[in-house]
């Protein structure tokens, strides 16, 4: 299994391949090369983008798991410009239709749309109100064919990430 090291290198080298994306027209596409916010406890801060197009995100990895998965969600929170955000799950290899995914933050649960690559929180702002009050979130994936993924995040330190990446991307 890799690193934390390893896969925020693997984070980075993603965006920094979209960078490099032919024909990129938008501000926030011609620059895409990440820079590094900073990192806490299980938590890695990204910001990218210029002007207006700004933004900046939050990343982390499961600190367990239980299911048949052999990608595990990353879990990302996105503060993007005129400051909206946007919590994720995402894999590589994306859900397949009809997958259901939510969030528990002790006794508070968060149902997830699925997108291409992630499922999409349906109220993100409700659901970083309540990740900087908790210790840990849980993520339930049910697929279509009834098996399931439980994995466990640390939110330990997201408090002050989150701080950080207001203060960079208002």
């Amino acid at each position: 299994m890799p690193t934390w090291a390893q896969r925020s290198a693997l984070v980075l080298a993603v965006l920094v391949g979209l960078a490099a994306a032919p024909g990129a027209s938008d501000p926030a596409e011609r620059n895409l090369e990440p820079v590094r916010i900073g990192t806490w406890v299980r938590w890695e801060g990204l910001k990218w983008g210029e002007g207006a197009a700004v933004v900046c995100q939050l990343a982390s990895q499961p600190f367990s798991s239980l299911g048949p998965a052999s990608e595990r969600p990353q879990l990302t929170v996105e503060r993007q410009p005129g400051g909206r955000v946007s919590v994720k799950l995402s894999r590589k290899s994306g859900y397949p239709p009809a997958t259901k995914a939510t969030l528990s933050l002790a006794s508070a649960s968060f149902a997830f749309s699925r997108g291409d690559s992630s499922a999409v929180a349906e109220d993100s702002g409700a659901v970083v109100s309540a990740m900087q009050a908790k210790m840990q979130a849980v993520a339930r994936i049910v697929y279509p064919d009834g098996k399931r993924d439980i994995d466990t995040y640390s939110l330990r330190s997201f408090q002050a990430a989150y701080r950080a990446i207001e203060a960079a991307c208002p």
